[in-house]
C-alpha cells in the first residue's frame, strides 16, 4: 500500500532553505530606516505589487545570509493590510525557496492545501 504524501514531506523533497522572511509594517519608509540605520540591513530592492488581495509596496532588505522583505499594505483589502488590521505589525509570512515551484505548487494543491493568492513573480 502506498501512502499519500504529507505536506511536509512535498516540501522536504524540494526545500531549498528559508528563502525570506516578510514583515507587515505599518509605514515602510520609517521601517526601512530602522533596519537600515539601527540593525546593519542594506536595502537591495523596492517592489510594488498591484491586485485587489496583494497591492503592497515592498523592500527587500539583507543583511549577511538574510533576507528580509518589508511589506506594507496599500489598500485596505490587502493581504498585508487585513494583517496589520487583525495582528498588528510582525512576521507575515516565511517564504521557502524551492527546486521547483510550479511543481511543488500543483503537488501541494492536489495534497488539499489551498492557497489565498497565487504566486506573486519575482518573490
Amino acid at each position: 500500500m502506498q501512502l499519500e504524501p504529507t505536506l511536509m514531506s512535498i516540501l522536504a523533497e524540494k526545500a531549498l532553505g528559508v528563502d525570506h522572511i516578510a514583515i507587515a509594517v505599518p509605514d515602510l519608509e520609517s521601517s526601512i530606516e530602522f533596519y537600515s540605520k539601527v540593525l546593519g540591513f542594506h536595502l537591495k530592492e523596492r517592489r510594488e505589487t498591484k491586485g485587489r488581495k496583494t497591492a503592497m509596496v515592498s523592500a527587500v532588505l539583507e543583511a549577511g545570509p538574510l533576507t528580509f522583505v518589508l511589506v506594507q499594505g496599500t489598500t485596505p483589502e490587502s493581504q498585508v493590510s487585513r494583517f496589520i488590521e487583525h495582528y498588528g505589525p510582525g512576521v507575515q509570512h516565511i517564504a521557502i525557496g524551492v527546486s521547483d515551484l510550479p511543481e511543488v505548487a500543483a503537488r501541494l494543491k492536489d495534497a488539499g492545501l489551498a492557497f489565498d493568492t497565487t504566486v506573486i513573480e519575482g518573490s
